[in-house]
């Protein structure tokens, strides 16, 4: 009998390892090896960008979270001037400030009045989705989530319409140094960074390690 069974059981492990041509009901399921063989495409940064965030994909998704006043919307212009100078257009949505003097302040404290750099007034989500149209810009800055009501069903929207577009999510932190309101907007980002007293420090990250920190005028050096 156990003869018998060792032998039933051997049987069964060829039959199943038998590989035969098999066409799947859904064209969302592909073979690993094919899966393997795709190349995607990931922004080369250098310098402190690239020890910071890694090379990210070319529609990554980033949050940047912290209290008022302690460097996240100059954190982001900086990076918004890194990516226009380097790879693309970018689009800076001032859904808190609009064009007023305090942003031309900031935008000319971080000299990113340079080429491939647009803005953007509106104060919603709804409103950014009406103006801009997909694939015109290459990078979006969303300054802020709280400010232009952007909860996380709307944000899954806005991604989903801008597929091939990197968004940069600045939002607001609560009394305790955390995010205001749900944290499933961080489930819906690839990298998230949290600005206490101008030190950026990364939460999240899926394309570097996390847990690295640094000083936000740092960046301006790069």
């Amino acid at each position: 009998n156990k003869t018998n069974t060792k032998d039933g059981n051997n049987n069964l492990k060829k039959n199943f390892h038998q590989t035969e041509p098999i066409k799947f009901k859904s064209d969302k399921i592909i073979k690993a090896t094919d899966l393997a063989k795709i190349e995607y495409k990931a922004l080369n940064f250098e310098g402190l960008w690239k020890e910071f965030f890694g090379l990210p994909s070319t529609n990554f998704h980033l949050l940047v979270h912290g209290n008022s006043g302690e460097g996240k919307s100059t954190f982001g212009m900086w990076f918004a001037r890194y990516l226009a100078e380097n790879f693309g257009r970018v689009l800076y949505v001032s859904g808190e400030e609009g064009f007023n003097k305090t942003f031309q302040d900031k935008l000319k404290f971080c000299e990113a009045e340079v080429e491939n750099f647009w803005v953007l007034d509106v104060r919603t989500g709804d409103e950014f989705m009406k103006e801009v149209g997909v694939n015109e810009v290459h990078f979006v800055i969303l300054d802020s989530l709280h400010d232009m009501q952007i909860d996380a069903k709307k944000l899954k929207e806005i991604f989903e319409k801008y597929n091939k577009t990197a968004f940069i999510c600045i939002d607001q932190n609560n009394k305790k140094g955390e995010l205001l309101g749900a944290n499933e907007k961080k489930h819906l980002q690839d990298i998230v960074v949290n600005v206490k007293n101008f030190v950026a420090e990364t939460t999240k990250n899926r394309f570097e390690e996390r847990g690295k920190a640094f000083e936000t005028s740092d960046f301006t050096k790069d």
